[in-house]
């Protein structure tokens, strides 16, 4: 019994491994973003389906912590969500465009 479960945890992180590879190289070329966003998703909701609810919401506390940082991380490359006007004393100023014009101040 410990060889067969044994087996089948290393088939399974491989084949997730494996996976993982494919969609990331899928994201990379810009082809079929969505279908790969969506087959890791359902991958990923077999694998919580097999959860018990405390591992469940320990789940959900990781997600919820990944979606942050992430959220947190990509803000910090995006100009539009800059905003500078805390460093400029008595001025307000405006984000970003996405043209990444100059910022325009507002009296």
């Amino acid at each position: 019994r410990m060889r067969e479960l044994t087996e089948s945890i290393v088939r399974f992180y491989l084949a997730v491994s494996l996976l993982s590879i494919k969609e990331t190289t899928s994201l990379l070329s810009q082809n079929n973003r969505s279908q790969s966003s969506q087959e890791l998703e359902l991958v990923t909701q077999a694998a919580v389906a097999h959860l018990d609810s405390y591992l469940k919401k320990l789940f959900d506390t990781g997600d919820s912590l990944e979606k942050g940082i992430l959220d947190f991380s990509f803000g910090i490359v995006d100009p539009s969500t800059w905003n500078f006007s805390k460093f400029l004393p008595g001025k307000k100023c405006v984000n970003f465009n996405e043209e990444w014009g100059p910022m325009q101040s507002i009296d």
